[in-house]
C-alpha cells in the first residue's frame, strides 16, 4: 500500500486550524512558519514541510464504492500510549445527499440502484510508528499503516473524533454494555485490552441510513490481533 504521511502534515493540518491558514507555497507544499530552526527532528526545531495526506489517483489509498475513487480525508488525530500517532480517514462525501438518503436499505440488496453515496460512510485508521522521526513514513521503511476494521462501515460511519484511554483496560462480565442487551453477559472471565481508545460518529444511523437512530461511540484496542483487516463481522476490531 502506498499511504505516505509526513507527522507534520497531520500536526499542522489538523491541530493548528484555529492558528488562520497556513501559507502556500511552491507546489502546493505548505509552510506554517516559513521555515524552522537547525534541527533534526520536529522536537528540536527542524524545518517543517507538508505533504498531501493521500495521492491522488493511488488507489490503495481511497476507497472504491458505487463506481467512483474515494479519498481519505482526516478528521482527527491522538497519540497512543506507546507513541503511535493513529489518524481517523473519512471517505470523501458526495454532494447533494441528505442523511436518510445517502445509503438507504435498498442500497444493500438491489445492485441496479446507484443513487445512493454507501461509500463515504466507510472509515479508516491510518497509524505512524515513531511519528517524531523525521523524514517520510511509509510501508518502505515500515512506519505506515492503514487499518480498516471489518465492520467499517457500521463502527466506523463517518467518525470526527478519537481519544485514547489507559495502557490497559479490563472489562467484567457485568459492566456496562458487557451483555446482548437483554441482560445475559457476553463474557464469563474478565478480559483486559490493551491501549483501548474511542471514537464519536457524526451520523443520524451506523445502519442503513432510512433506518431509525441507532449509533454510538465505539471501543477498540490498537492490538493488531484484534483491529486489523482481516476480521469477519463477529470478530470486530470495536
Amino acid at each position: 500500500m502506498l499511504y505516505r504521511v509526513m507527522v507534520a502534515t497531520l500536526v499542522f493540518a489538523l491541530a493548528c486550524g484555529d492558528d488562520g491558514d497556513p501559507m502556500v507555497g511552491d507546489g502546493g507544499m505548505v509552510s506554517p512558519d516559513g521555515g524552522g530552526g537547525g534541527g533534526t527532528t520536529l522536537l528540536d526545531g527542524a524545518p517543517v514541510e507538508v505533504s498531501p495526506l493521500f495521492e491522488s489517483g493511488a488507489a490503495p489509498n481511497q476507497l472504491p464504492r458505487n463506481g467512483t475513487l474515494r479519498d481519505w480525508i482526516p478528521t482527527d488525530l491522538a497519540f497512543s500510549p506507546s507513541g503511535q500517532l493513529w489518524v481517523i480517514q473519512r471517505g470523501r462525501e458526495v454532494e447533494g445527499f441528505a442523511d436518510a438518503d445517502e445509503c438507504p436499505a435498498r442500497a444493500y440488496s438491489d445492485p441496479s440502484f446507484t443513487n445512493h453515496d454507501c461509500g463515504s460512510l466507510f472509515s479508516s485508521f491510518g497509524v505512524i510508528t515513531n511519528p517524531e522521526m523525521p523524514g517520510m513514513a511509509d510501508l518502505t521503511n515500515g512506519r505506515s499503516r492503514t487499518v480498516i476494521d471489518s465492520n467499517a462501515f457500521h463502527f466506523m460511519r463517518r467518525p470526527g473524533g478519537l481519544a485514547f484511554g489507559a495502557e490497559e483496560t479490563t472489562i467484567q462480565p457485568d459492566s456496562p454494555g458487557a451483555d446482548d442487551g437483554r441482560g445475559n453477559p457476553l463474557i464469563s472471565v474478565p478480559l483486559t485490552f490493551t491501549e483501548t481508545f474511542a471514537t464519536c460518529i457524526e451520523h443520524l444511523t451506523a445502519n442503513p441510513t432510512d433506518n431509525p437512530p441507532f449509533v454510538g461511540p465505539s471501543l477498540w484496542t490498537t492490538d493488531p490481533s484484534i483491529l486489523n483487516n482481516t476480521n469477519g463481522i463477529g470478530g470486530n476490531g470495536s
